[in-house]
């Protein structure tokens, strides 16, 4: 497969991971961590902020449409920043009300955001990642999640991911289109081959850029566009 690359803004930091953190685990190890967390069914995990209402209410209206034909499916919204701001507070209690209309309220929860050594396992512990913002933290949240090997949707047609190959990495939908991102997530949810696939080499897609996090350890330093195998 032909080289890929990230381009990152000229005004923003670079990235910065650690592919030593962000792995796949065996099944045993995965079953215990779902079970220290209290993760049940199949989980959606969401790793964003507040300020993303208005596509976490897409997300909302999608997840409607999997928990309609998916028993066992469950949306853990996990967007409550340690300290907040009064916007963030109004936008979080905005979400939890939207959230407890919607007729399957006992399935979504809302939760704080992972702290860094929780994230990676988070991600392990859930079947699969959303995506709905299309920006630098949107890359970071989906990469290090995948680089676990959660199966992910990303924002339609990415900008900052190079190389990515609908199908085999990751599944791509209209974050702002309900009916279009609920269709993708049963995807996942109900084809295990496709499921499988992604898992595996969407993992190694993401931490084939998570390997180049020693060049990112300074964030304020100047870092050239990183090349990486798809």
């Amino acid at each position: 497969m032909s080289p890929a690359s990230l381009s990152l803004p000229s005004s923003g930091a670079p990235l910065a991971f650690d592919c030593l953190r962000f792995f796949p685990v065996a099944a045993g190890r995965r079953a215990r961590l779902r079970r220290h967390l209290g993760f049940s069914g199949l989980v959606l995990l969401v790793i964003d902020v507040p300020a993303a209402a208005d596509r976490l209410l897409h997300l909302l209206d999608a997840f409607a449409h999997v928990a309609r034909r998916e028993a066992a499916a469950h949306l853990r919204l996990a967007i409550a920043p340690p300290v907040t701001t009064f916007a963030e507070r109004e936008q979080l209690a905005f979400l939890r009300r939207r959230a407890a209309e919607s007729p399957y309220a006992d399935r979504i929860m809302i939760s704080s955001i992972p702290t860094e050594a929780e994230r990676p396992d988070v991600c392990r512990a859930a079947d699969v990642f959303v995506s709905i913002e299309d920006s630098l933290p949107g890359w970071r949240n989906a990469l290090e999640a995948m680089a676990c090997g959660l199966p992910a949707v990303l924002p339609d047609a990415p900008q900052g991911l190079r190389g990515l190959a609908f199908g085999r990495h990751a599944l791509t939908a209209d974050a702002t289109d309900a009916t279009d991102l609920g269709v993708t997530l049963m995807t996942i949810f109900r084809d295990p081959q496709i499921r499988t696939r992604l898992a595996r080499m969407g993992a190694q897609y993401a931490r084939n850029f998570l390997a180049w996090s020693g060049a990112w350890s300074d964030v304020n330093a100047e870092v050239p566009p990183v090349a990486a195998r798809a």
